[in-house]
C-alpha cells in the first residue's frame, strides 16, 4: 500500500514539474544561442547588430525570463510541497487520507520522499540549465569546449562531496520544517494558516540564531573563520562538517517525530 501511496503522490504532481522544467530548458537553450552571438571573435571585434540597443534589450529580456523561470521552479516547488501536505493531511482531503489502510509513518514518509525527490530534480534541472546555456554558447561561438571544464580541475572533490551531503541534510530538514510549522498551526482552532506562517517565522528566527554558533562547512558563516583560526583549515572536512551533520540530523529527527506526534494524537480535521 505504501508503494501505491507513493505512486499517487508523484502522479498528482508530475505535470506541473514537467511544464516548469520544459520552460526552463527552452529558455536556457535560447539564452545560450543569444549569448553565443556575442562571444565569437568576429562579433567581439565588431560594432554591428550585436551591440545595438535592440539586441541588448532582447538579451536582457531573455536573461530576465531565465532568472524568473529558475526562481519560479524554486518557488513553485516550495508552494507545491506546502499545498500538497496541508490539503492531504489537514484539509478536506485529509478525511480520505486517514481512512486509507496505511500507518501515520507511511503517510508522512510518502509525502517526504516525494518532496525530496522533486526538490533534488529541481536542483539538478537548474544546474543542467546553466550548463546547457554555457555549452550552447561555447559550441555556437566555436570556443574550445575544454575551457568549460577548466574551472573544475582545481576543485576539492572531497570538500564538494561533504558540502553536498550537508546540503541534502538541509533539504530534508527544510521540508520537515515546513511540515512542522503547518502541524503546529493545525493545533489552533481558528486562523490555522496564519498561525502556521507565524510559527514558521518564529522557528526560522530561533533556528537561524542557533546556526550562527555552529560551524557549517559552507562558504558563509560568522564563526567559520574563528574555527579556522584556532583549529586550522586542515580540520575542515573532519571536524566542521561533523557539527553541521549532527545539527541537521537532530533537526530532522526532532521535526519528523513532532509532526508524527501531532498527526497521530492531535489530529483535528475541520
Amino acid at each position: 500500500m505504501f508503494g501505491k501511496l507513493l505512486k499517487y503522490e508523484f502522479k498528482a504532481t508530475y505535470k506541473w514539474y514537467l511544464i516548469l522544467f520544459a520552460v526552463l530548458a527552452a529558455l536556457s537553450i535560447l539564452m545560450g544561442i543569444t549569448t553565443a552571438s556575442t562571444t565569437t571573435p568576429s562579433q567581439l571585434q565588431s560594432n554591428y547588430d550585436s551591440s545595438t540597443s535592440v539586441y541588448w534589450a532582447l538579451y536582457g529580456f531573455l536573461m530576465l525570463l531565465l532568472v524568473s523561470a529558475g526562481s519560479g521552479v524554486y518557488l513553485s516547488n516550495i508552494i507545491i510541497t506546502i499545498v500538497r501536505f496541508y490539503k492531504n493531511i489537514f484539509g478536506r482531503e485529509g478525511y480520505l487520507t486517514w481512512t486509507l489502510p496505511v500507518t501515520t509513518h507511511q503517510v508522512l514518509l510518502a509525502k517526504l520522499l516525494t518532496a525530496i525527490t522533486w526538490s533534488l530534480l529541481c536542483t539538478i534541472i537548474l544546474g543542467l540549465s546553466f550548463f546547457f546555456l554555457l555549452l550552447t554558447a561555447f559550441t555556437i561561438s566555436r570556443t574550445n569546449i575544454a575551457d568549460l571544464f577548466d574551472f573544475f580541475k582545481n576543485m576539492d572533490v572531497a570538500y564538494i562531496l561533504l558540502y553536498l551531503v550537508r546540503q541534502f541534510l538541509q533539504l530534508v530538514s527544510g521540508i520537515l520544517f515546513l511540515y512542522l510549522a503547518m502541524s503546529i498551526g493545525h493545533l489552533f482552532k481558528n486562523n490555522r494558516i496564519l498561525m502556521s506562517i507565524l510559527f514558521a517565522f518564529l522557528l526560522w528566527i530561533i533556528l537561524g540564531s542557533i546556526s550562527l554558533f555552529i560551524p557549517n562547512g559552507g562558504f558563509f558563516g560568522w564563526f567559520n573563520e574563528l574555527y579556522y583560526t584556532f583549529l586550522g583549515r586542515s580540520v575542515l572536512k573532519s571536524f566542521i562538517f561533523s557539527f553541521a551533520y549532527i545539527y541537521e540530523i537532530i533537526k530532522i529527527i526532532g521535526f519528523y517525530f513532532t509532526v508524527y506526534f501531532i498527526c497521530k494524537h492531535k489530529l483535528n480535521l475541520q
